[in-house]
């Protein structure tokens, strides 16, 4: 809409940016060729190409897909979220527009600083090669581990792994090896890995059939740990394993079972603070991941408000962060630009909701 494009033109200038605003998706897309931006604001409803199809154009053009996308939209319901999430975008802005909600989202851009270690930015700073040849396995070790808060380099075999540890050898901390992604010996393929990687670099091998003993013992010998059966053993057992093998000390929302769950989330560091906005897309009884470019120091205490769409009201609770990636181009190692939070103080009846939602394995959030 016209009005609305001249209305959050507006709002940027003010903010000191200079917008080109676009009346299409396919505008946009021609109008990168032109001028790369440091930021996309782009409303969802649109016709003929809807938002979530541009953005996700965009999202699998390796030349922009490193551009940060903020989506809009008037309705925030659970399943324009989840068309939010599907399409890869990094951000959500419900509305109309508010301006503080705006200005924190320019200034995360303005704030991202490259020569800030990373270590600096969020207390989970490990780093993981996954070798998984199946994607229902590479999609639920890699998300938990990612909604953990690890920065994941996922490969598919042994030679690529190979490869990806020349590229990034001093950067590894642990790698997880499925043996049946590896062609022939998987033992010996896994003893080539540990070979090539940092002195430093731990390693764990798993498998979607039942060890054999010696397998088992030369596991042991090579890894320091038996195989990890990933069809028997729950993916929250494997992360346990993971943060003990890394000695990481972090607050560990994700132990729990989590589920699917879209939903607008708006947070603040106190009753005096700005409502800040973003999304959610799984949830569990003891936290909830917030995708946002907008996030607080890990182990901060702030204020939350989630979008129960099936009890058609808001859960106002209090969290603290256990772990925040804030906004940073990004790079080969994947890692969900957000936070995790864990829940304190919930009232009886949210409690109850959400355990519901759990329990329900997410299909009472469909309600809306």
């Amino acid at each position: 809409m016209k009005t609305i494009r001249e209305l959050v033109s507006a709002q940027l200038e003010q903010l000191d940016c200079a917008p080109e605003a676009f009346a299409s998706g396919e505008e946009c897309i021609h109008g990168l060729s032109q001028r790369e931006p440091r930021l996309i604001l782009m409303d969802l409803g649109m016709d003929p190409m809807r938002g979530d199809e541009c953005c996700r154009r965009i999202k699998e053009n390796e030349r922009y897909s490193h551009i940060p996308i903020v989506m809009l939209t008037g309705t925030d319901a659970a399943h324009e979220v989840m068309h939010s999430w599907r399409a890869g975008a990094d951000d959500f802005l419900p509305k109309p527009i508010r301006r503080p909600q705006l200005a924190s989202k320019i200034e995360a851009i303005r704030k991202w600083n490259p020569a800030t270690p990373f270590a600096q930015e969020s207390v989970s700073r490990h780093r993981v090669l996954l070798l998984e040849n199946r994607a229902f396995y590479r999609s639920r070790l890699g998300g938990a581990l990612e909604h953990a808060g690890f920065q994941i380099l996922y490969c598919k075999n042994a030679a690529e792994a190979l490869h990806l540890l020349n590229l990034h050898r001093d950067e590894v901390d642990l790698l997880i090896c499925d043996l049946g992604s590896m062609l022939g010996d998987g033992m010996e393929q896994a003893r080539q890995l540990r070979e090539h990687a940092s002195a430093r670099s731990a390693l764990l091998l798993t498998s979607a059939s039942p060890p054999t003993p010696e397998a088992d013992a030369s596991s042991r010998q090579l890894t320091g740990h038996e195989i990890l059966n990933k069809r028997s053993i729950p993916t929250e057992v494997i992360l346990a394993k993971v943060n003990a093998v890394l000695r990481r000390e972090a607050i560990d929302v994700r132990a729990a079972e989590r589920v699917p769950f879209f939903s607008v989330v708006e947070f603040r560091g106190g009753p005096s603070d700005e409502w800040l906005s973003g999304f959610a897309y799984d949830i569990s009884t003891r936290g909830i991941f917030i995708r946002t470019m907008t996030t607080f120091p890990a182990l901060s205490k702030i204020e939350m408000k989630v979008r129960f769409f099936a009890a058609r009201a808001d859960i106002v609770c209090d969290g603290v962060v256990a772990w925040a990636n804030p906004f940073k181009p990004r790079s080969s190692f994947s890692n969900p630009l957000g936070m995790g939070v864990g829940f304190e103080r919930l009232d009886p009846e949210s409690e109850k909701m959400i355990v519901k939602l759990v329990e329900s394995g997410g299909r009472a959030s469909s309600t809306v």
